[in-house]
C-alpha cells in the first residue's frame, strides 16, 4: 500500500467506525488534474454553508453532481446523475454543505467531517443527497436520490468527507474528494457508473471501492460565489 493510501486509512478510522474502514480495501484513487474554478481561488477553504459544485473525476471529467426528474421512488424526490454544466437548471448542480450533527455549525469544513449536501435546485429544496436501495450491480452498493429528510434512514443522508491527498486540516477549493455514506456505518462511497438514463451523462451510485473505475469515486470541490 503506498504512503498516500496509508494516510487516508489512519483519516478514516481516526474519525468512522471500524466498518468504514474496513470498506477501504482497494487501489488509491489518482486525482486528476483539472482546470480552476474562476469562482474562487484555488486552495480556499470550504467553510460550513457554503454552496459548491462536485465535478466527477472518472477518465478527468465525468461531469458535476447534479438533480435531474422526480425520484418515484419512496422516500425519494429527485433522481441523481451527473451533468456537463455546473449549474444545469435553476441550481440544479450546487449544493450547500452543512454538518450532520448541527446544521446551524460555522467554520472550516474539515477532512474526516461528516456532513450532509442539500441541493440548491428551486431555491435550495431539492432535497438532501442520500442513498436508497441496492444499486444490484457488481461493486455496486446503493442508489442514490434526493430526499426531503435529514436522516431519511440511520445515517443514508450523513457522508464522511475525506481528502484525496490523506492531509488533515480544511477541505479546499479545487481539491479532491471522496464521500462516504454513512448508511448502517458502511453505504459505500459516491461513484460514477453507466451512462445516464436520464439525458445527463453519468449515473450515480455508491461503490464498495474509493476508485472503482479510474477516478469515478472522486470528486473536485469548486466553491460558488
Amino acid at each position: 500500500m503506498s504512503s498516500v493510501s496509508r494516510r487516508r486509512v489512519g483519516i478514516l478510522a481516526a474519525a468512522t467506525t471500524t466498518a468504514f474502514a474496513a470498506a477501504l480495501v482497494g487501489p488509491a484513487t489518482a486525482s486528476g488534474t483539472v482546470e480552476r474554478s474562476a469562482q474562487a481561488a484555488p486552495g480556499d477553504p470550504v467553510n460550513y454553508g457554503d454552496v459548491i459544485t462536485l465535478e466527477n473525476q472518472h477518465g478527468g471529467s465525468g461531469g458535476y453532481l447534479d438533480t435531474r426528474n422526480a425520484a418515484g421512488v419512496s422516500g425519494a424526490k429527485y433522481g441523481v446523475s451527473t451533468a456537463t454544466k455546473p449549474n444545469r437548471d435553476n441550481g440544479s448542480g450546487r449544493w450547500k454543505i452543512v454538518n450532520a450533527a448541527d446544521a446551524a455549525k460555522t467554520g472550516r469544513v474539515n477532512n474526516g467531517d461528516v456532513v450532509q449536501l442539500v441541493n440548491q435546485y428551486n431555491g435550495g429544496r431539492g432535497g438532501y443527497l442520500d442513498a436508497n436501495q441496492p444499486a444490484n450491480m457488481s461493486g455496486s452498493k446503493y442508489k442514490v436520490y434526493t430526499t426531503d429528510k435529514r436522516d431519511r434512514d440511520s445515517g443514508s443522508g450523513q457522508w464522511t468527507v475525506m481528502a484525496t491527498s490523506g492531509q488533515s486540516g480544511p477541505i479546499v477549493e479545487g481539491g479532491g474528494i471522496h464521500l462516504l455514506n454513512r448508511y448502517k456505518d458502511n453505504g459505500g462511497f459516491l461513484d460514477t457508473r453507466n451512462h445516464a438514463t436520464d439525458g445527463n451523462k453519468y449515473g450515480v451510485v455508491t461503490s464498495n471501492s474509493w476508485d472503482r473505475d479510474k477516478g469515478s469515486g472522486t470528486w473536485k470541490v469548486g466553491k460558488v460565489g
